[in-house]
């Protein structure tokens, strides 16, 4: 006779997600193993020359906005939270120094780019690495143990005292807000739940090994109703009133921790904040809709949950800022860039800014593109379909929707369709329609019309929604090219089948029949059909 299985070890029970322990685990997992954490988190996304390159342009056009208001007598400092690794930096240094220097209107312009975290081991690895000597004897990098979301000031470890002197504090915040606290909250019916969690293990005591450890842990979800305000704070408390205003049915956290750090950061700032973040996350509300678990992912003994970055968006914005956002439905990397100044300093349209976010970042969004497109590099035996999709989306895009890469992806993008989320499949549309936008001469380019009007089927054929587009599409081909374009007529009689217009349907198939005399799909649609039309005949 077997053994009844053990029960499971409760290690927390009703806990705000934001009071539990895996945060405790997380900071003393940073302390411990210092820059050795990162051969086990990703680090690629958001530390490479192409994202260093694109905030820094974005640096620059705010200061050329800017320039008439900057204090020359004292330092501008650039502030990166969390840095880790140091890569971001060093790239993010390098751009600066080349892009800041080539422009009159900053001449004599100080700046000082800030280093900091929490982990003492960092900030000791950083000091002793001789690539940045070359930075710190120039007076362009200094060092500071800091934690944005409990601190408030910080001291530099060159000895110079921290203050802006009336200048803009541009803070960087890579990887950063997806470990920071957050809540957890429902939206059941336009009423407002909050959420608890509770932490169970199989066996105690828990693993040495960080990772499994971090593993054993089973996280358990349930909620329970308001029984008033979540916050005292009425930026935080109005962006939880917006939410329950907004859906009906939704799951989403709240990124309290991002908005400590963010008070803090409007502190030290004297009101005059840029930040620029990248991250796990999103920036769409209709993410939210619907009932869904938060997971986190697992880094070996790190984890990180997605990141809110439409809150924090709001939080900005409540407090008179501006925020501008990325938009990809399918994102592997979300960015955001928020400015905020002073109640009585002059606004400003910030169009160069604007600008400069929409063509590096919204246009197109490199960050995800370049880190799918590494999949024809390293894994393209291996990867999975979905991945292998998100690899083909990426070439198109990094081709600014070019037809001719199109036509080498489109193949094999509907051999995968099956295998496609919603956010994948939302993403292919957009790209058709772009990419739609760059046929020059139909007649020469007739084979990307036809998969356009293709890849619009196979997602209708999971959607009904974009039938409407891929009948327009195989309709315009059939104007071009006549009834001998028979796959673009075969297309449109299955669209119409697809709508229920039968005898529109039949039409069209006997019509390809005269060209697609030995396909057997064409003969089996019109016995289908015929015998549809037909009706029931009597014995």
């Amino acid at each position: 006779m077997s053994k009844p299985a053990a029960s499971p070890i409760v290690l927390e029970h009703n806990k705000r997600l934001s009071e539990c322990l895996l945060w405790r685990h997380l900071e003393a997992y940073y302390t411990q193993f210092g820059q050795d954490a990162w051969k086990h988190i990703p680090l690629y996304p958001t530390s490479n020359p192409y994202i260093a390159e694109t905030y820094a342009e974005l640096v620059l056009q705010f200061l050329l906005e800017a320039q008439d208001t900057l204090n020359r007598d004292q330092p501008l400092y650039i502030l990166e939270l969390a840095t880790g690794t140091g890569t971001f930096s060093f790239y993010m240094l390098q751009h600066l120094t080349a892009k800041l220097s080539s422009f009159e209107a900053l001449a004599g312009l100080r700046w000082c780019y800030v280093m900091t975290d929490f982990a003492e081991k960092n900030i000791q690895a950083w000091q002793e690495n001789p690539i940045f000597q070359p930075f710190v004897e120039a007076g362009r990098l200094d060092f500071s143990v800091y934690r944005p979301d409990t601190q408030c000031g910080l001291s530099l470890q060159q000895g110079q005292p921290f203050h802006t002197g009336g200048n803009p504090l541009i803070a960087l915040a890579n990887y950063f807000f997806d470990s920071l606290p957050q809540e957890l909250f429902r939206v059941d019916g336009g009423q407002l739940l909050e959420g608890r969690v509770r932490f169970s293990v199989p066996t105690f005591p828990l693993s040495t090994d960080p990772g499994e450890a971090m593993a054993s842990l089973k996280k358990e979800e349930f909620f329970i109703p308001m029984t008033g305000p979540y916050s005292e704070d009425p930026v935080w408390q109005g962006v939880l009133d917006h939410y329950t205003h907004q859906f009906e049915e939704a799951s989403f956290l709240l990124p309290v921790g991002t908005f400590r750090c963010l008070d803090n950061l409007r502190a030290l700032s004297h009101q005059r904040l840029v930040l620029l973040s990248s991250d796990k996350g999103f920036t769409r509300p209709s993410y939210m809709k619907g009932h869904f678990e938060q997971h986190y992912a697992l880094h070996h003994g790190a984890f990180s949950f997605m990141v809110n970055y439409d809150a924090i968006g709001r939080y900005m914005e409540s407090h008179g800022g501006v925020c501008l956002k990325t938009d990809d439905p399918n994102p592997m990397v979300a960015t955001a860039m928020a400015i905020l100044e002073p109640p009585d300093q002059p606004t400003s349209p910030w169009e160069q800014t604007r600008h400069a976010f929409h063509r590096n970042l919204i246009q197109q969004n490199p960050l995800n593109d370049l880190f799918y497109a590494q999949g024809f590099l390293f894994n393209a035996g291996t990867a999975k379909p979905s991945e292998q999709l998100d690899t083909y989306m990426a070439m198109i895009r990094l081709a600014q929707y070019d037809p001719v890469i199109f036509c080498g992806c489109a193949e094999k993008i509907y051999e995968r369709l099956n295998h496609s989320s919603k956010g994948q499949r939302t993403c292919l549309a957009e790209a058709l329609f772009r990419v739609e936008k760059n046929v020059f001469s139909i007649r020469a380019e007739h084979n990307t019309l036809f998969w356009i009007g293709k890849l619009y089927y196979g997602l209708a054929q999971r959607d009904a929604i974009y039938v409407d587009e891929a009948l327009r599409v195989f309709q315009r081909a059939l104007e071009i090219l006549g009834e001998a374009d028979c796959y673009s007529m075969f297309h449109v009689a299955a669209c119409y089948e697809m709508q229920g217009k039968d005898a529109l349907a039949l039409s069209h198939y006997q019509t390809a029949a005269r060209y697609l005399t030995t396909c057997e799909l064409t003969q089996a649609a019109i016995a289908r059909l015929s015998a549809r039309l037909a009706g029931p005949q009597n014995p």
